[in-house]
């Protein structure tokens, strides 16, 4: 393996240093090795072996800001749909909606990690629409609105869409009904499967 410093600066070096067993380092013993990728039933699965607890996530490219304002929520109800399914279990999983991605995350032991993504898949195919009502009031009670500055700012600059959206109270948990769940903007994304540990 050629490093910098060892007369070799081209442009195919590499960067950084070799550690005792070859690997390529950044300094500080960080190891620049790049993820690994598998496909598994079309889902793209990046994992990584780091130290510490096993951590995996589906993370979906969809977000607030993809939801027009009269289905403003929907995402988020999806969100809390596929967890439930899930009841207790003696590790930490949760899931949460941002601005360009849901994730449904969970951390703890290999097998426990992978049993929730693969229970999570399994819910997200068949969502229990049966709670839809009383998780539509649940989400309701939650949400309180813009808490800060930058979600306000947001709000001005650019209105009731995109990444204005989250300024903006969940207007869909009004009148969302299961038609609208199983067709929205959060059943059209695509899935990221990544783990760690």
């Amino acid at each position: 393996m050629r490093t910098i410093g060892e007369g070799n600066e081209g442009k195919d070096a590499p960067r950084g240093r070799t550690d005792r067993k070859g690997a390529q380092t950044m300094g500080a013993g960080v190891i620049s090795d790049e993820p690994r990728r598998t496909e598994r039933q079309g889902i793209p699965v990046w994992w990584k072996d780091v130290p510490g607890p096993f951590w995996g996530a589906m993370i979906f490219r969809v977000g607030q800001a993809d939801e027009p304002l009269s289905m403003r929520g929907i995402t988020h109800l999806v969100e809390h749909l596929s967890l439930f399914p899930l009841g207790h279990r003696d590790f930490e999983y949760n899931g949460f909606v941002d601005d360009v991605r849901c994730v449904l995350h969970a951390v703890g032991e290999r097998d426990e990690v992978l049993d929730f993504l693969r229970l999570t898949a399994v819910s997200l195919g068949d969502l229990p629409l049966d709670r839809l009502e009383l998780e539509r009031r649940v989400l309701r009670n939650e949400s309180s609105g813009p808490d800060d500055v930058y979600t306000r700012l947001r709000g001005h600059r650019f209105g009731a869409a995109g990444y204005g959206l989250p300024n903006y109270v969940e207007l869909g948990l009004r009148w969302l009904g299961a038609e609208q769940v199983a067709t929205g903007p959060a059943r059209a994304s695509r899935a990221r499967t990544s783990c760690s540990g």
